[in-house]
């Protein structure tokens, strides 16, 4: 199951949850108001190791 981060729109409340993917899943309830919340597109960080990374360097794409 995804972790997915949701805000409400009322109240700016963000929470993760661990949400299982089905039709018909609705969105969890705000904590604080009792809104309906929306899905947080949010960004992930990456790391590596090695020369991917250098200056210059492609990361192995052309």
């Amino acid at each position: 199951m995804p972790l997915i981060e949701f805000c409400c729109s009322s109240c700016d409340e963000k929470v993760e949850e661990l949400v299982r993917k089905t039709a018909g899943a609705t969105p969890p309830k705000c904590p604080s108001c009792g809104s309906e919340m929306e899905r947080a597109w949010s960004v992930f960080g990456t790391s590596s190791k090695g020369s991917a990374c250098s200056p210059g360097s492609t990361g192995g794409f052309s």
